[in-house]
């Protein structure tokens, strides 16, 4: 999976940043996390897998993933 990210853009913003993506394992947040690494995100996936899949995240790159739901109290901590 191959995202275009603007450096120029967001120069150093995300860098060094710690970023929780809810859904991660969907379509728009696998791609989202995505372009996180890339600007140097250490990025948390949050997801229950009810719509999406593992391997949406599997070209993301070293991101942490908790399988779980907002609602999900033991999960958030």
């Amino acid at each position: 999976m191959t995202v275009p990210v603007s450096h120029t853009v967001y120069a150093n913003h995300f860098h060094g940043t710690r970023v929780l993506v809810t859904g991660g394992a969907g379509f728009i947040g696998s791609h989202l996390a995505h372009a996180l690494v890339q600007l140097g995100s250490t990025v948390v996936i949050l997801d229950d897998l009810s719509g999406g899949c593992r391997e949406n995240m599997a070209a993301i790159g070293a991101v942490e993933f908790i399988e779980g739901s907002l609602l999900d109290r033991p999960a958030l901590a």
